[in-house]
């Protein structure tokens, strides 16, 4: 059997929300998350907002680092092989504040 190209297994990120002076609360952003993508298989990531899917984009472009589940890109582990994996990947984001600095001319 391949190696999937992409292996995702129980990968969880918690974020500390302030709430004030001393307060804060854990928001989780990715609870648990497993997935494999087969080399040229297309795989949708759809969730409303909130849902951990910018979370989940991040740790797998080596942007952010999840606390704790193994991803595993091509054979290559996060974070610890992250240049070897930088090398394989692409990632385009939509930033709303790049189009302000398009103009017509």
């Amino acid at each position: 059997m391949q190696q999937p190209a992409i292996d995702v297994s129980n990968l969880r990120k918690c974020f500390r929300k302030r709430n004030g002076f001393r307060k804060s609360t854990e928001v989780w952003a990715l609870d648990g998350v497993t997935f494999h993508v087969a080399d040229g298989e297309t795989y949708g990531l759809l969730g409303p907002n909130g849902s951990g899917k910018s979370s989940l984009i991040r740790i797998l472009s080596t942007l952010l680092i999840a606390d704790m589940g193994e991803v595993r890109m091509r054979g290559f582990e996060l974070p610890s092989q992250q240049d070897q994996v930088r090398r394989i990947i692409g990632r385009v984001s939509v930033d709303a504040a790049f189009y302000k600095k398009l103009s017509a001319r």
